[in-house]
């Protein structure tokens, strides 16, 4: 049976037998929690297509079409490249970090 102590008021060794479960390492399907029920699983479903419909909406909402010289084209690709990223992307995130820093 589980102690009804608080943590504060438990002594050092009372508060080790307590959280003695949470020592161990968790991972993939052995993570605490309880299972969601069908009721919470439909909220969560509709809440995470919402949310991803906001997003691809949110992309889709300004585009722009910007053309460079084939030099700075040719330097995007290189340094997205070095990033791991796409030329799309790193020009999105380098108009972004423009836009913020006008702004503050």
């Amino acid at each position: 049976m589980k102690s009804k102590k608080r943590y504060q008021d438990m002594t050092g060794e009372e508060l080790a037998a307590a959280t003695r479960e949470f020592d161990k390492p968790w991972t993939g399907r052995t993570l605490p929690g309880k299972a969601m029920t069908a009721k919470e699983r439909a909220h969560f479903v509709a809440w995470q297509k919402k949310s991803l419909a906001q997003e691809a909406a949110e992309e889709q909402r300004a585009r722009l079409t910007l053309v460079f010289p084939p030099k700075l084209t040719a330097r995007i690709g290189e340094l997205a490249k070095a990033k791991n990223t796409t030329p799309e992307n790193l020009v999105k995130r380098i108009m972004q970090n423009a836009v913020h820093q006008t702004i503050a």
